[in-house]
């Protein structure tokens, strides 16, 4: 009875934890669309492997091209367009 009692709160944990992640995503969400009215550029970084392409790339408005810096012709047009600024 006591491992099924640890079962069910886990369960509870579990979820508790996936509706605090759902509402994160939506407030980040709703965060980058307002700077995306806002400004020209809206830059996103962060740690490694923690879902920056992914929300770009899923995000609901595709008004805006996504660009990634790991394209080294991208890079080296950047290096040298960025003396103008």
């Amino acid at each position: 009875m006591e491992l099924v009692l640890n079962l069910i709160q886990t369960i509870k944990s579990v979820i508790l934890i996936m509706v605090i992640i759902m509402n994160l995503k939506r407030n980040i969400e709703e965060v980058f669309l307002e700077y995306n009215k806002m400004f020209k550029v809206v830059l996103i970084t962060g740690p490694r492997q923690v879902g920056k392409t992914n929300f770009l790339k899923n995000i609901k408005e595709k008004i805006r091209k996504y660009v990634t810096l790991d394209d080294l012709e991208i890079r080296k047009m950047l290096m040298k367009i960025r003396k103008n600024f």
